[in-house]
């Protein structure tokens, strides 16, 4: 994965990165598996990674609105 990933706190995320050269949002999940979200806007990107629940922001916010891979 070309891009640093960050721990977070979340009972369903592991970890978190962002890469703004390709505006992909990556996901790390609990379970082992990585998200890549593509075409998401910084600001969206910030807000996934600070928010209070990762997980439900990502599912509210994320999930269904940009195209996504398992990576």
């Amino acid at each position: 994965m070309p891009v640093e990933m960050k721990q977070v706190f979340s009972s369903n995320v592991e970890a978190v990165g962002y890469d703004a050269g390709e505006a992909a949002l990556y996901i790390q999940w609990k379970s082992g598996k990585t998200s890549k979200y593509d075409g998401v806007p910084p600001e969206v990107a910030q807000q996934a990674q600070t928010a209070h629940s990762i997980g439900q922001y990502v599912h509210a916010n994320i999930k269904g609105h940009y195209g996504h891979q398992y990576v």
